[in-house]
Formats: C-alpha cells, structure tokens, sequence
C-alpha cells in the first residue's frame, strides 16, 4: 500500500504521455490562433469600427461636461445628462 502511494502512477500502469515537438503537431485554424494569439481580421475590423463609435459617444459626453466656479467654494465639474441619457449610458457599461 506505501509502494502505490508513494510510486503512484507507476505501480498503476498509467505512462506519462510522450512529448511531442511543436512542429509535429497538427492544429486546427482555431486553434492555432489561440495558440499564437491572433485574431482574424474580420473581427478585428469589427473590434475596430465598435471602438470608434464608442469614441464618439465618449467625446459627446466630454463635451457636456463644464466646470462650475461658484463665488464661494471650490470649482467643481458638472455634466449637462439628462435622466434617460445616464441611464442608457448606464445599461451600456453594464453590458
């Protein structure tokens, strides 16, 4: 009982599975891009125009943005959103 406990997989008759080299092993497209890191290009350009639109959307909230000078007090920021555009802002972030 010792033997197989501190023998393990051995005594069972399990072998350690052989290395292979990289270059022998055939990978599928997915996988391969996986592997690599890669994405395809129609995604990318997908990724890439969403950003951009996202952009826009960000650049359109800055611009409301203005800063308040009170006569007494610090100056502060204030953001010019009404209550359905916050909450629309919200549900995307949350997405």
């Amino acid at each position: 009982m010792l033997t197989t406990l501190f023998k393990g997989v051995e005594v069972l008759g399990q072998k350690e599975p052989l290395l292979l080299e990289r270059k022998n092993i055939k990978l599928t497209r997915e996988e391969w891009n996986r592997e690599e890191d890669t994405v395809p290009i129609e995604k990318y350009n997908i990724l890439k125009e969403s950003r951009k639109q996202e952009r826009r959307e960000f650049s359109q909230i800055l611009d409301k943005v203005e800063r308040v000078e009170p006569t007494f007090g610090k100056a502060y920021y204030r953001i010019e959103l009404d209550e359905i555009e916050l909450t629309r802002l919200k549900r995307k972030l949350v997405e």
